[in-house]
């Protein structure tokens, strides 16, 4: 069943990823006949526009995952890991049932006894095997100028929190922990982002090179 599921939430994350610059439009759909939980706010509820309308900056990535975390705290946990060269936060998320999520700190003992087979007898394995969920690590903007990524990030975390009636997402938050880094460098987005901004004129330009 595991590896049925880990495919599916890579699917979601790259069909999100090809489409986010779709988002904007009014007639998008985040993935196509999906009602969505009210209670788990969109981008445009916190942020101002649609995902893909603008830019999003790093404390904006940063704002959207704190909210989402405050509107369904019982499948997802935030988490800082450290600093940028110029000194902005990185995060990432963990987002699954809420069975998962109360047992984080034992679910990481256990893929830490698989991690050495030299400790962990092979009957031992088996039993972690058979019973841990499996973990999908999501990462996303390593390079400044990659300006889709962060905004998919956004999305997919939005569309396993909020989608109802979709039985692909109730398998995956049941089966895996889903890891998100939504922004892996900061400085590099936020500096591309500032260039931007002070060259974008008033029009669209059709020009790619624009």
């Amino acid at each position: 069943m595991k590896t049925k599921i880990v495919p599916w939430i890579i699917l979601v994350a790259l069909f999100l990823s090809c489409h986010t610059e779709l988002a904007a439009q009014d007639d998008y759909e985040y993935w196509p006949g999906t009602t969505y939980n009210s209670s788990v706010p969109t981008v445009k509820q916190v942020l101002g526009y649609d995902s893909g309308e603008r830019i999003t900056s790093h404390s904006n990535v940063i704002k959207y995952f704190e909210t989402l975390s405050k509107a369904a705290p019982a499948r997802m946990k935030l988490f800082d890991y450290g600093e940028s060269w110029e000194g902005r936060r990185l995060i990432y998320a963990a987002i699954s049932s809420t069975d998962n999520i109360n047992r984080l700190d034992e679910l990481k003992d256990g893929m830490h006894q698989l991690r050495d087979s030299r400790k962990t007898k092979p009957g031992a394995a088996q039993r972690l095997i058979d019973t841990l969920p499996a973990t999908v690590w999501l990462a996303h903007s390593i390079h400044g100028n990659e300006i889709s990524s962060s905004d998919a990030a956004m999305m997919t975390a939005f569309h396993l929190l909020a989608a109802q009636g979709d039985g692909r997402v109730d398998e995956i938050l049941k089966n895996v922990v889903v890891f998100i880094n939504p922004l892996q460098n900061p400085d590099g987005r936020d500096r591309f982002l500032h260039g931007f901004e002070m060259a974008e004129g008033l029009e669209p330009d059709s020009d790619p090179m624009s």
